[in-house]
């Protein structure tokens, strides 16, 4: 037997995906005047979803995707900073890849453990390659926000205006051994 219930299932001309911290929810708020796009708040849970291959994109119905990128290093720290770095991980990974929650009590604890292990175990960084190798998807970079700008502007077929965004996050209690890391994987991201 088949159920359908318009309730659990949505349609949106545009889905915003991001790994939280980068600028997704101004964007969706930009787009949102021009297109249907999905809830700012992820009610539907589809904001951070953590695979193009997730059977919730499948159960609704999307005509264009965009994945909204930004420094991973500055969106990890703005998950510290508003405590959202446990459930951010959870979204953006597969459970397969779920690390101890004691790692993410905090940014010391998290960035020791970076350090230690040579590995960005928040999951942005595959987190992004999962939705940038995905061909249903525009991939932009906030951090260049006039190609970001002309690039959803002509995929979208509207015109967007975008203004940079000063940051709030603080890198300056990072180590500098973890700072390396994520700029080398980052620029892996952008090279990809």
């Amino acid at each position: 037997m088949i159920v359908l219930n318009k309730n659990y299932f949505k349609e949106y001309e545009v889905l915003i995906v991001s790994s939280g911290g980068c600028g997704c929810t101004y964007l969706n708020k930009v787009i949102s005047r021009h297109a249907k796009t999905n809830p700012f708040d992820n009610f539907d849970n589809l904001k951070h979803l953590y695979s193009p291959q997730s059977h919730l994109l499948n159960y609704n119905k999307i005509n264009k995707i965009i994945f909204v990128y930004n420094d991973p290093l500055f969106a990890i720290v703005s998950h510290f900073r508003r405590g959202w770095a446990v459930m951010q991980h959870k979204q953006i990974s597969p459970i397969n890849a779920y690390i101890d929650e004691s790692i993410l009590k905090n940014q010391h604890t998290y960035f020791r453990y970076v350090i230690r292990n040579k590995r960005d175990g928040f999951g942005i960084i595959n987190h992004a390659l999962r939705w940038k190798s995905f061909d249903r998807c525009v991939f932009v970079d906030m951090r260049d926000i006039t190609k970001t700008q002309n690039t959803i502007s002509e995929y979208l077929n509207v015109d967007i205006k975008l203004e940079s965004k000063k940051r709030s996050s603080d890198l300056s209690k990072v180590p500098q051994e973890a700072v390396e890391l994520y700029r080398a994987w980052d620029n892996f991201v952008l090279n990809y």
